[in-house]
């Protein structure tokens, strides 16, 4: 184990925590939204629906490769690029003009 965290092992618990909750937060922030973008973009419950369940796929998905990316690259690598890029969404979510570029 590197030598610098051996000495504090919990910091690097309530790092990743604190970043788990940060990405987990902004995935889940679509399901919250969800009425509001219902009422202001005139959505079906089927397009409620689909625009709801496909960060949920994607991340059951995702995790194939970012599994991959991980034993090849490492850990801390992979998870903090993931976060860095998962920044991208909830930008877009807030520049959202319509339903087909929201379901992007």
């Amino acid at each position: 184990m590197n030598q610098r965290f051996q000495s504090q092992p919990y910091k690097s618990l309530c790092l990743a925590t604190i970043a788990f909750a940060i990405s987990f937060a902004s995935w889940g922030v679509i399901a919250g939204v969800a009425p509001l973008l219902k009422q202001e973009l005139g959505l079906s419950a089927t397009q409620v629906s689909l625009m709801v369940a496909i960060p949920v796929l994607l991340a059951a998905l995702g995790r194939i490769p970012l599994g991959i990316l991980t034993n090849r690259f490492g850990g801390r690598l992979v998870f903090s690029l993931l976060l860095i890029l998962g920044i991208i969404p909830p930008v877009a979510l807030a520049l959202n003009h319509s339903y087909l570029s929201l379901l992007f």
